[in-house]
């Protein structure tokens, strides 16, 4: 797909309108894919970490799926404090059945995040990040 500077990006759409709470107001964040894969495959070599930047002046932090442009539903996700972003904007209709069904399944259940605790979290995302830092640290 394409992002909202018109660079190729993969994974970044927005939520899908039958998905939100209509008087939620969602951004993509436009300062995205400045090391794209797609304009600089070298990238891949490199370690995730160097393109992490804490956030500075009117910048916000970043992290390699926005820098890198790949899977930046996860930096919009952060950026709109909404741990359901994701969710939310991927049309599983239109994904091959075999990847959601038996991966994406699968990898959240065997970490946990559908375990009743997490689930209770889901709309309280500055819980959710208490929660979710043992697993990310």
């Amino acid at each position: 797909s394409i992002d909202v500077n018109g660079r190729l990006c993969s994974l970044c759409g927005m939520p899908l309108p039958e998905r939100t709470d209509p008087f939620r107001h969602y951004v993509q964040r436009s300062d995205c894919g400045n090391q794209s894969l797609f304009e600089h495959p070298e990238n891949k070599k490199k370690p995730l970490v160097q393109f992490t930047r804490a956030a500075h002046g009117n910048q916000p932090e970043t992290s390699a799926w926005c820098e890198l442009n790949s899977q930046k539903v996860c930096a919009d996700t952060l950026y709109n404090k909404d741990v359901l972003y994701q969710a939310k904007s991927i049309d599983v209709r239109k994904e091959p059945a075999v990847h959601w069904r038996t991966f994406d399944s699968h990898y959240c259940d065997q970490n946990g995040w559908l375990s009743d605790d997490y689930r209770a979290l889901q709309h309280d995302f500055a819980a959710m990040t208490v929660k979710a830092t043992p697993d990310v640290a």
